[in-house]
């Protein structure tokens, strides 16, 4: 049950989407291009991977915030489906320490 679950994230990331990266041989090239063209065309990195996402090269959870990290994780779209169910979200920062009883966090 996803009502269960708290995620503890210390950031929001980008993630590769492993079924919108690459369709397969025939369509190489027309991916190549789409990975290549927004990196020509967009006037900033954020800009990119904002048509990265429509793409569906990529994705984040919280379409309400904007990742600053891209490090190459990799999910499918079933896996991010997933991860965006789960709606107790604790995003102030890593864990700094962990009791029986309290998780401290860097903000809170």
């Amino acid at each position: 049950d996803q009502l269960a679950i708290t995620w503890i994230t210390s950031r929001d990331i980008w993630y590769f989407v492993r079924d919108g990266l690459w369709g397969g041989y025939k369509s190489f090239r027309k991916d190549t291009v789409k990975l290549i063209d927004p990196l020509v065309k967009c006037k900033s990195l954020h800009e990119a991977f904002l048509q990265y996402e429509k793409d569906g090269i990529v994705a984040r959870l919280d379409t309400s915030t904007i990742p600053e990290v891209f490090k190459g994780a990799t999910i499918d779209k079933s896996e991010l489906a997933g991860f965006k169910s789960i709606k107790n979200v604790v995003r102030l920062g890593r864990v700094t320490s962990i009791t029986s009883d309290e998780i401290k966090l860097e903000k809170g």
